[in-house]
């Protein structure tokens, strides 16, 4: 005979289900140029198998260098546009579609949660930009994750950047994925075509980073403007990297996983982070 609390023991109710949620890690990756998605670069190869390495996550709130905004804007839109935010590119790119579902719910909860920390905001329907879908396309490519895009904020330091990913760093503990692109070196004034080895000025700034990061050297980082080698030379302007300050805020550990670390176009600086 079956115990009479058996049954009960077996309903899972919904605090159950999310204390059995997954957490998903933090990545901040290189989104590289847009032809990145049909390159045999090493950088690509490395986002598809961090993409096959993960759990996959019920979300993916992604944030982009390339929707700046001067109020943190969330894309309220149903299902996902692709956005072709460049020009003079291989033609298939213009033929690729990125058609994930939009993430409403995501983004209620994301707008709640912001909210909560007084962080003014606002809605839009946008569509994801090559920001987002070039790694997105590498990562899942089945495009069957709902995506909520959110805009990054114009003209903040790296540590209201960081209080920001603190804010939002508890939606990884309920297996959405958030996923920051930019890039650890980006000048476009000094790309080169090919295999062309990475100038010394490039490296050095990458290597910079990198060992700040896994020294958890946060404060040098957070004044990289004057702490690091050559910072103008790698970022004329920040917003490849102002993300990575909110993937680091967002991050439970501190310390990250290199996945990969390298260039493509000669000084077009390629890592890729993972923070579990």
């Amino acid at each position: 005979m079956m115990p009479p609390n058996r049954s009960i023991n077996s309903n899972t109710d919904s605090e159950s289900v999310d204390r059995l949620k997954a957490t998903q890690p933090v990545l901040f990756v290189s989104h590289g140029a847009p032809d990145l998605l049909f390159s045999p670069h090493p950088a690509a190869d490395a986002l598809k198998r961090l993409g096959a390495s993960l759990q996959k996550p019920d979300a993916i709130i992604c944030i982009s260098p390339h929707w700046q905004t001067s109020l943190l804007t969330l894309d309220r839109s149903d299902n996902t546009q692709t956005l072709y935010d460049f020009g003079g590119f291989d033609k298939r790119l213009y033929q690729f579609r990125y058609s994930a579902p939009g993430a409403p719910a995501l983004a209620e909860r994301v707008h709640n949660l912001l909210l909560s920390h007084d962080v003014p905001h606002r809605d839009q329907q946008r569509g994801l930009d090559h920001g987002a879908w070039v790694p997105l396309g590498l990562m899942f490519p089945q495009a069957d994750i709902p995506v909520l895009q959110c805009s990054l904020p114009r003209e903040l330091d790296p540590e209201h950047y960081y209080l920001l990913g603190q804010q939002l760093g508890s939606l990884s503990h309920d297996n959405i994925l958030i996923l920051v692109t930019g890039g650890s070196v980006h000048n476009l004034r000094y790309l080169a075509p090919g295999d062309t080895q990475a100038p010394e000025w490039a490296s050095a700034f990458q290597n910079w980073l990198v060992e700040q990061l896994l020294a958890e050297q946060h404060q040098p980082m957070m004044h990289w403007r004057n702490q690091s080698p050559n910072a103008f030379m790698a970022h004329p302007t920040s917003e490849h990297l102002d993300g990575l300050w909110i993937a680091l805020g967002a991050a439970k550990k501190k310390t990250p996983l290199v996945v990969y670390q390298g260039f493509d176009y000669g000084s077009l600086g390629m890592l890729h982070l993972r923070f579990d």
